[in-house]
């Protein structure tokens, strides 16, 4: 089967646990209009997204948003803290009330992410995982996207559709 074939398949499949995926989207969306600022999270391509987001967020939406992956902040933390600790670290000493936190792991393994998420317990954290159903990011957060798949790149690729859902309803809303 090919790559497009497989997307067409997989998207109907994607859950929000507790909802919807519409009522899912449109209670992120609600969580991101009463938010002071969105933080994202996540490693190799799920760190690419992340970024993305980040930066759409503020330059689409104009609502602040910023992303932990910086590489001296990564491999400074790593290498003295331990690499499970590069995002603690951060959402520790930036991580306020009224923030959220979007969490994205195609595994939902990481155990950097997951510690991340254990320490934010200020406001909402919005997760993002797939592979195995019982993965441990998967109850994490105030509301968890999960993408049925083992193929990195369609759970990656079905991360970044739902995050353009989200930001591209707080546009609509925002030019409303």
């Amino acid at each position: 089967m090919n790559f497009l074939s497989e997307m067409r398949e997989l998207l109907p499949k994607i859950v929000a646990d507790g909802s919807s995926l519409d009522e899912a989207i449109y209670e992120t969306l609600v969580i991101t209009r009463e938010a002071k600022r969105l933080l994202f999270i996540g490693n190799g391509g799920s760190a690419a997204i992340a970024s993305h987001m980040a930066i759409d967020w503020t330059k689409n939406a104009e609502v602040p948003a910023m992303c932990f992956n910086d590489a001296a902040a990564l491999t400074a933390i790593g290498n003295d803290i331990g690499f499970n600790s590069v995002f603690a670290v951060q959402i520790g000493c930036h991580y306020a009330d009224g923030d959220v936190l979007f969490a994205i792991s195609s595994s939902g393994q990481s155990q950097d992410i997951i510690a991340a998420v254990n320490l934010a317990t200020k406001g909402p954290i919005i997760t993002f995982s797939g592979f195995a159903s019982d993965n441990p990011l998967r109850r994490k957060g105030t509301i968890n996207f999960y993408v049925p798949s083992n193929d990195y790149g369609l759970v990656e690729c079905s991360h970044l559709i739902l995050n353009h859902a989200i930001l591209n309803a707080a546009i609509g809303l925002k030019n409303a």
